[in-house]
């Protein structure tokens, strides 16, 4: 047998190295190939909110009838409230300022005052429906200090009010505030003008102000009505109401609320006249 020189078999050797790797590779079982890299998913669209229908009322208007929806839904939520209640109107002659705390129920509808400020200081009134013969009970705070039942529609409880006891709170204010706006609705804003007086301050409070003014013919309440919503409570803190009374347009109702508390759950004790923090 010839025998191989050293020399060849190096050269066999060498040819074996070369093909190690291509041989590895073609071995290489499935399971070790590389990956092939994933293409990324595309991303969902995001899901967007359905568009606002159009309103067909100008941009200001549809402003103030925003804020009037939201005091409306607020109002109907009311169970009860403690306020401050200012309250400065005209009736044939400019009344005086009245400050007075101010508690409300809508069931059963109760309302109880007491006059803080310099006029009627310490008067106290309590109204509930259905109570004391749908008479309200008041004493006037000072010599001779009398309690007294009063028809509240009589001339003594209307003496220095344009509106009756039943009336008082936001959801009456509100109301009359939301049937002007659905008479300009009517009207399409033709012959009104609105405004957006946009965020300030009041009695402390960040509110926010806007002003309508309608045609003016007595089927509508205002001529004129500038109203402050309380940011933080949703309700009209500041109201003003201007009328055509006696032969001009002058401010007849001029109304704020402070320091107010709603839903906080009053009780009969708070419209009771035997409370011992009461004058009766």
């Amino acid at each position: 047998m010839k025998r191989l020189s050293v020399s060849a078999i190096l050269v066999v050797l060498s040819a074996l190295l070369l093909a190690l790797p291509a041989f590895a590779q073609e071995a290489a079982p499935a399971d070790k190939a590389p990956a092939a890299k994933a293409e990324a998913a595309p991303a969902a669209p995001a899901e967007q909110p359905p568009a606002e229908p159009a309103s067909p009322f100008p941009p200001e208007m549809t402003k103030v009838l925003k804020y009037v929806d939201i005091m409306s839904a607020q109002s109907r939520r009311l169970r009860d409230f403690q306020c401050t209640f200012y309250k400065k109107e005209w009736k044939g002659k400019n009344l005086p300022l009245e400050k007075a705390l101010t508690k409300w129920r809508a069931k059963p509808f109760s309302v109880y005052m007491k006059w803080v400020g310099s006029h009627k200081k310490n008067q106290e009134i309590i109204y509930v429906k259905g109570w004391n013969d749908n008479e309200i009970k008041a004493h006037k705070g000072s010599f001779p200090d009398i309690t007294v039942s009063l028809d509240p529609k009589g001339n003594l409880a209307m003496a220095d009010s344009r509106h009756t006891v039943m009336e008082a709170g936001f959801p009456n204010t509100v109301r009359l505030i939301a049937k002007d706006m659905k008479l300009a609705k009517q009207d399409k804003g033709q012959g009104w003008t609105f405004k957006d007086l946009g965020e300030s301050k009041k009695f402390g409070e960040a509110v926010h102000c806007v002003e309508a003014t309608s045609p003016g013919t007595k089927k509508y309440y205002a001529a004129k009505a500038h109203i402050c919503m309380n940011t933080r409570i949703k309700l009209p803190t500041v109201v003003k109401i201007w009328k055509n009374e006696g032969g001009k347009v002058r401010l007849v109702e001029d109304y704020g609320y402070e320091s107010c508390k709603i839903n906080k759950g009053l009780t009969d004790k708070d419209f009771d006249p035997e409370n011992p923090a009461y004058k009766f």
